[in-house]
C-alpha cells in the first residue's frame, strides 16, 4: 500500500494530460522550441512535467510546471493555470513541502468553476484530502474528502467514490467511531465489486477487515482478511498478499492464538522478502519478536526484535524505531537484563519526545510559511486592483465629468440612508443577541452547577484513596473521567479479613454514566451489607438481578448496566478470589504477566445469562493484582493517532513492576498524558493497582 498515494498522484497528471499518445521526453523537448507561445505549448509543459514526475524527479518537473503557470497567466488559459497549480502541488507534497503544496492546490481550486471536466476537480479535493491526512489534521482531510466525494458521486466517477469512502473510513477508525468506520468500507466496497474491479474490491476488503480488528469484531475482521487474501492470489499482487497476511496474524494475536499469529506473520514476512520491501521486513522483525514473547520463547523474541531494530536505525522512520526500543525493553526486563532494559527504555522515550517535537516544529513552519505565502498573494492582489481601478478611471475621466458630482451626490445620500437603516437594525439585533446571550450563559451557570453538585454525590459513592490505603497500603487507584462526572467507578467494602474492591465500567459517560453508576454501586452494596453474600462470582449474579429489577421498572426498554473486575483478598492468608464481567483481571507472578479473562456477558439485560464463573488464585507476597476498565487502552494518541492498546499497557506495567505502587501511577499518568498530546480524551479512565 505505500506505493498508493505516488499512483494517484500518476493517475491526476495523466488525467490532466488527457488520453492522447505519449512521445518521449526529447521529442517533446524539440517541440517546445518550435511552438508559439499558445495553449498547445502549455499543454506541452504540462506533459514534460508529468513526464519527469513520473521518473520521480522532482526538480525537473517543477521547473516545466512553473513554465507552464506562467505561460498559462501571460495568454489568460485558465485550463493551464489550473494544470501548473495541480501539478506544483503534488510535487511540493513529494518533496515533503506540505505546506506550500497546500497552498497550490488551494489556489488550483480558485480555477474551479471555469474547469469543465469536473473529475479533475474531484481529484484536486481528493488530493488536499490526502496532504491534510499525512499532517493528523483529520476535521480538514474529512471535510475535502466529503467534497471530493459529492462531485464524485454526482458526475458518476465511482474509482475516486470508492477512495473515498475508504479514507473516510479510516479517519472515523482513528477518531475511535467504528460504526461509521465499518459503515464507510462496506461502502466502498460495494461501490468496487459494481466496477467488477478486482484490485478495488481485494483492498477494499483489507480495509475493512482493518475497521472490523479496531471495533474488536475479530469474526468478520477474519472472514474479511481472508476473502481479500483469495483474491490477491489470483492477481498475484505480491503486497497486498503481504498486507492480509500481517492483518490476520493481527486478529489471531488479539484473541491471543499466538502460534497462529506467528505462522501468518512468518508467511507476511516472506512476501516482504520476494518483493524486497525493506521497510516492511524491517517492521514484521519486530512484530515476530512480539509473536516469540507471547509463546514464551524469550531468547528467539530478542533476537528477532534485536534484528528489527538494527534494520530500522538503517533506514526506517522515527515511530517504528521508538517501538523496537519499547520491545526490546520488555524483552530485556524479562531476561533480567535490568541495565539493557533501562537503557532502551530511555532511548524510547528519547524517539517519543523526539517525534512530538519534531511534529510541533514542523506544523510551525508549515504554518509560517502559509501565512507568508497568504500575505504576500494578499498584497498583489491590491496592487492589482489599485493598477486595474486606476486605468478604468482614466479611460473614462472625460466621458464622466458632466455627472460625476450628480451621481457622487446621489450614492452619498443612498449610502447615508443606508447606513442610518443598518444601524437601526443593528442596534435591534444586537439587543435581541444580547438578550439571548444572557440568557444562554444563565442557563449553562444552572446546567454547570448541576453537574458540579451530581459529582458531589458521586465522590459520596466512591471508597476514600485513604480508606483504601488503610487496607490495602501497597495499591494505587488512576481515576480520571472523561467529563466532570462519570460512568467509571471504583468499590471497596471490608467483609471480615476479606477485602472486596472493584473497577467498574457502566454504560455511557458524563451524567447518563453517572446516574447508572450510582444504582451499580447501590447494588453491590446492597449485595455485600443487606444479603451477606461475599464470593465474587454470587456477588455479580446478586447484583445483575438487583440492577435489572431497578430498571424492569422504567415502561421503557434499559438496556443500561456496567462491565466489572471484582477481587476479594484474605489479608491473613494472601488468598484471591476473582471474577469480572467483560473486565479481565492481570496480575504479575515471578516477573511474568498472567490475564484472567472475563465472563462474555455484562451487568445488565442479556439473551441466556449464565452464572458468573469465580477464579481462586494462589500468590505469594509481593505478587501484583491489576483491575481496570476499557478506557487507558482505547484513549487516541501518538504521532499517528492511534489507540494506545492493552499490550502497550501491559509492557508498561511488566517493565514497572518492581517499582513503589506511587512511582506506577505517577509513570501511568505521564504516558497517558504523552500518548493524547493535544487530542480529546475518550472515555472514563480507571486503573486499580495492588502489590500483595
Amino acid at each position: 500500500m505505500k506505493n498508493l498515494y505516488l499512483i494517484i498522484y500518476f493517475i491526476l497528471f495523466n488525467c490532466i494530460q488527457g488520453f492522447g499518445q505519449n512521445p518521449p521526453i526529447d521529442s517533446l523537448k524539440n517541440i517546445l522550441k518550435i511552438e508559439k507561445e499558445d495553449t498547445n505549448k502549455c499543454n506541452t509543459l504540462n506533459s514534460l512535467s508529468t513526464r519527469y514526475f513520473k521518473l520521480t524527479k522532482w526538480d525537473s518537473a517543477l521547473i516545466y510546471a512553473k513554465d507552464m503557470q506562467a505561460l498559462a497567466e501571460k495568454i489568460g488559459f485558465k485550463q493551464g493555470i489550473f494544470n501548473a497549480l495541480s501539478a506544483t502541488g503534488s510535487i511540493y507534497y513529494q518533496k515533503g513541502n506540505l505546506g506550500i503544496s497546500l497552498e497550490y492546490l488551494k489556489n488550483a481550486l480558485k480555477f474551479e468553476n471555469a474547469i469543465s471536466n469536473k473529475r479533475l476537480v474531484a481529484l484536486v479535493y481528493k488530493q488536499i484530502g490526502m496532504n491534510y491526512i499525512v499532517q493528523g489534521i483529520y476535521s480538514e482531510s474529512l471535510k475535502n474528502y466529503l467534497i471530493a466525494l459529492k462531485i464524485s458521486q454526482e458526475i458518476s466517477y465511482p474509482s475516486v467514490e470508492a477512495y473515498c469512502y475508504n479514507e473516510i473510513g479510516k479517519i472515523y477508525n482513528i477518531k475511535g467511531n467504528h460504526i461509521e468506520a465499518i459503515k464507510n468500507e462496506k461502502k466502498a466496497l460495494l461501490i468496487s465489486e459494481k466496477c467488477q474491479d478486482s484490485g478495488m474490491i481485494a483492498a477494499g476488503l483489507e480495509y475493512l477487515g482493518e475497521a472490523y480488528l479496531a471495533d474488536s469484531n475479530y469474526n468478520e475482521s477474519l472472514k474479511s482478511y481472508l476473502a481479500s487474501k483469495a483474491i490477491f492470489l489470483k492477481l498475484n499482487k505480491g503486497q497486498g498478499i503481504g498486507d492480509v497476511d500481517y492483518g490476520i496474524g493481527n486478529v489471531k494475536y488479539s484473541t491471543h492464538q499466538y502460534q497462529e499469529a506467528l505462522e501468518n506473520h512468518l508467511d507476511a514476512i516472506e512476501v516482504f522478502k520476494k518483493i524486497n520491501d525493506n521497510d516492511d521486513i524491517a517492521e514484521m522483525n519486530v512484530i515476530l519478536s512480539q509473536d516469540y514473547f507471547a509463546l514464551g520463547n524469550i531468547q528467539e523474541a530478542f533476537t528477532m526484535g534485536d534484528k528489527g531494530l538494527s534494520l530500522l536505525l538503517a533506514g526506517g522512520e522515527k515511530d517504528n524505531i521508538k517501538d523496537a526500543y519499547r520491545n526490546l525493553a520488555v524483552i530485556n526486563a524479562k531476561l533480567n537484563n535490568y541495565k539493557s532494559a533501562y537503557e532502551d527504555e530511555t532511548l524510547f522515550k528519547l524517539y517519543y519526545d523526539s517525534i512530538f517535537n519534531n511534529e510541533n516544529e514542523k506544523k510551525q513552519s508549515e504554518m509560517q510559511m502559509q501565512f507568508d505565502f497568504n500575505k504576500k498573494e494578499d498584497s498583489l492582489k491590491i496592487l492589482q486592483s489599485s493598477r486595474d481601478t486606476l486605468n478604468i478611471e482614466q479611460s473614462k475621466k472625460q466621458k464622466l465629468t458632466t455627472y460625476f458630482v450628480s451621481g457622487l451626490l446621489f450614492l452619498v445620500l443612498l449610502f447615508a440612508l443606508f447606513v442610518y437603516r443598518n444601524l437601526k437594525q443593528t442596534k435591534i439585533k444586537n439587543l435581541i443577541i444580547t438578550q439571548q446571550k444572557e440568557l444562554v450563559e444563565e442557563r449553562n451557570k444552572d446546567i454547570l452547577a448541576s453537574i458540579t453538585y451530581a459529582k458531589r454525590l458521586q465522590d459520596a459513592i466512591l471508597p476514600p484513596l485513604s480508606i483504601i490505603k488503610q487496607y490495602l497500603p501497597e495499591s494505587f487507584v488512576l481515576y480520571e473521567p472523561k467529563d466532570i462526572v462519570a460512568g467509571d467507578f471504583y468499590w471497596m467494602e471490608r467483609t471480615g479479613d476479606n477485602i472486596l474492591i472493584a473497577a467498574a465500567d457502566c454504560t455511557g459517560h458524563g451524567v447518563p454514566g453517572a446516574l447508572v453508576s450510582v444504582v451499580c454501586s447501590n447494588a453491590l452494596n446492597r449485595t455485600v451489607k443487606e444479603f451477606q453474600i461475599t464470593e465474587p462470582g454470587k456477588i455479580l449474579d446478586k447484583v445483575r438481578e438487583l440492577v435489572l429489577e431497578t430498571f424492569e421498572k422504567s415502561e421503557s426498554n434499559v438496556q443500561d448496566g456496567m462491565d466489572i473486575s471484582l477481587c476479594s483478598i484474605n489479608t491473613k492468608n494472601q488468598k484471591i478470589q476473582w471474577s469480572g464481567a467483560y473486565n479481565s483481571l492481570w496480575y504479575i507472578q515471578n516477573g511474568e504477566l498472567h490475564e484472567i479473562p472475563a465472563d462474555k456477558q455484562p451487568i445488565s439485560k442479556t439473551d441466556n445469562p449464565k452464572p458468573f464463573v469465580t477464579h481462586s488464585l494462589n500468590l505469594s507476597k509481593g505478587d501484583i493484582l491489576y483491575l481496570f476498565t476499557d478506557g487507558y487502552a482505547d484513549q487516541f494518541g501518538g504521532p499517528k493517532g492511534k489507540k494506545f492498546k492493552y499490550k502497550q499497557l501491559q509492557d508498561i506495567l511488566l517493565a514497572n513492576a518492581p517499582r513503589l505502587m506511587e512511582e506506577q501511577n505517577t509513570i501511568l499518568e505521564g504516558y497517558l498524558e504523552e500518548w493524547k498530546g493535544s487530542l480529546e480524551q475518550v472515555d472514563d479512565i480507571l486503573v486499580i493497582g495492588i502489590r500483595v
